[in-house]
């Protein structure tokens, strides 16, 4: 299984609503949001 790692810049406050649009997609399995 191929593996990537995806770096994606958002609005603050638009954060938990990108990880839910992420989980959605049929390829991915784990997503995580990371501040910093």
């Amino acid at each position: 299984m191929p593996v990537a790692f995806v770096l994606v810049d958002a609005e603050t406050g638009r954060v938990e609503e990108v990880l839910d649009r992420l989980l959605r997609v049929n390829e991915v399995v784990e997503a995580y949001s990371v501040a910093g």
